[in-house]
């Protein structure tokens, strides 16, 4: 183990740690924190930036999760400086990490010339001409944000309870399954009481996910996607 990062929730409460190893051209994050109700996400802050981690699962009495990065995901991420945060898997990362980027500080040297920079910018800003302006009215409807965004999203949906899950071996018990799920890749979560349940994206043209367990599997479509879709309950397949 190289270092600890501590983990805090949005109100500042410490929950937990993340031990983190290097494993050659892979980082090794391990998070171990108290028991929760409610199903949390973990991710890295640092310097603006924010990376997910996934959503740590009951596992002994404690909330546990364990996962890997490779050095193209961290890209210049700074772990040096990095705290880890426990928030709602709806909640948007980009804001959180905005709220922790430390700012900048605003000397008395800076301000005149920001005064001045105003004064020069004021009189061309009402020097437009209002001849841009039946420009910016034809603008073709069709390229509106609202149609732009009618089709069916890539994503899972929060407010239904699902979430990407990057590494879905973890919620596997049996060694087989898990190697099963890890070379299916990413998934979706949902959970729902004591089960989990876990969609593998698949096409009836492509290679079955989760072969083991193929008779378990339910199709189902959603967010315009086909998946095969599993219950477990205790590390095991329903």
């Amino acid at each position: 183990m190289e270092r600890t990062i501590d983990v805090f929730t949005l109100d500042g409460a410490p929950a937990g740690t993340i031990a983190v190893t290097a494993l050659g051209p892979r980082t090794l994050f391990e998070y171990t924190g108290g028991e929760s109700a409610s199903v949390t996400r973990l991710s890295l802050i640092s310097g603006g930036e924010a990376r997910s981690l996934g959503i740590p699962a009951p596992e002994g009495g404690r909330l546990r999760l364990k996962r890997t990065l490779t050095r193209l995901e961290l890209g210049g991420f700074d772990l040096s400086s990095a705290r880890g945060v426990l928030t709602e898997p709806g909640a948007n990362l980009a804001s959180v990490a905005a709220r922790s980027a430390p700012e900048e500080a605003v000397t008395e040297e800076v301000i005149p010339e920001a005064e001045a920079v105003l004064e020069e910018v004021i009189p061309e800003a009402e020097a437009v001409s209002e001849e841009a302006i039946p420009e910016a009215e034809t603008v073709p409807e069709a390229e509106t944000d609202a149609e732009a965004g009618s089709g069916p999203s890539p994503v899972p949906a929060a407010e239904e309870g699902w979430y990407l899950e990057p590494d879905p071996a973890r919620h596997f018990a049996d060694p087989a399954l898990r190697e099963a799920a890890a070379r299916a890749g990413e998934a979706w979560v949902r959970f729902e009481g004591p089960d989990t349940l876990l969609a593998f994206p698949w096409t009836p043209s492509g290679p079955f996910p989760m072969i083991p367990v193929f008779r378990f599997g339910t199709a189902a479509s959603m967010a315009g996607r086909e998946f095969m879709l599993f219950r477990l309950r205790d590390g095991a397949v329903i």
